[in-house]
């Protein structure tokens, strides 16, 4: 962060407090320090892979959505405002383990997305995992946008659908009847083909089996789908 930031912040100092789970870059939880005796948290990302260009593009397209706010940016890194709140692969292992719906927040996560698409026109997210969607005070924040890239809408749900299924425990009823949910919801409200959305479902299926070297039935998941819950 320069320096000119920190006076702006009125930042004492700062250290890093949490790294975050990340593929592909180097994440930090960052807690200040400020001139008043308070404190402030950000979040420090030091891209070692990615581009740090494309998730500036798109975090400044999206800037009037739910998205962190970008405080400054280096030549290979950004400081983003932090979101306080459980991430949407949290809030479905809890409605699991309670048997509570998984609509409420399976759709406001395709209205999320609506959004996205509005905002970036021909553009998926890429990385559609749970854990890059933050509940913050009932809302939905979205975070992690350094794959962002020109695609199809029933690309980014699918592969939503697939997170989904196999997030341990692996496709269990409920995973499978939320997944279905989600399908049906995301056709409906973004007027998508579900079998599109199923083939690209299958297509992140068979290649998560081949990036984890084992066998996750893409084949059988599509043809129980469409049969069970009749997408």
């Amino acid at each position: 962060m320069r320096e000119e930031i920190i006076k702006q912040l009125g930042i004492v100092s700062f250290t890093a407090e949490e790294r975050f789970q990340s593929r592909r870059n180097e994440v930090y939880k960052m807690r200040a320090r400020t001139q008043s005796g308070g404190e402030l948290y950000f979040v420090y990302k030091k891209y070692t892979c990615g581009d740090v260009g494309t998730e500036y593009a798109a975090l400044n397209a999206l800037k009037y959505l739910r998205v962190p706010v970008v405080l400054d940016k280096g030549e290979d890194s950004l400081d983003l405002t932090y979101i306080e709140g459980p991430t949407m692969l949290s809030v479905l292992e809890e409605s699991e383990a309670g048997g509570t719906p998984s609509e409420p927040f399976t759709e406001e996560f395709i209205c999320f997305l609506e959004s996205f698409y509005t905002a970036l026109p021909g553009q998926v997210y890429g990385d559609i995992n749970f854990r890059n969607f933050i509940f913050s005070n009932g809302k939905l924040f979205g975070v992690d946008f350094e794959e962002v890239r020109a695609g199809e809408k029933e690309e980014d749900i699918g592969r939503a659908a697939a997170f989904l299924l196999t997030y341990a425990p692996a496709f269990t009823e409920y995973k499978k009847e939320a997944a279905a949910g989600l399908i049906r919801y995301a056709a409906g409200r973004l007027r998508l083909d579900s079998s599109c959305i199923l083939q690209a479902a299958e297509k992140e299926l068979l290649n998560m089996g081949q990036r984890r070297g084992k066998s996750i039935p893409g084949d059988v998941f599509y043809a129980e789908f469409v049969k069970k819950y009749q997408l």
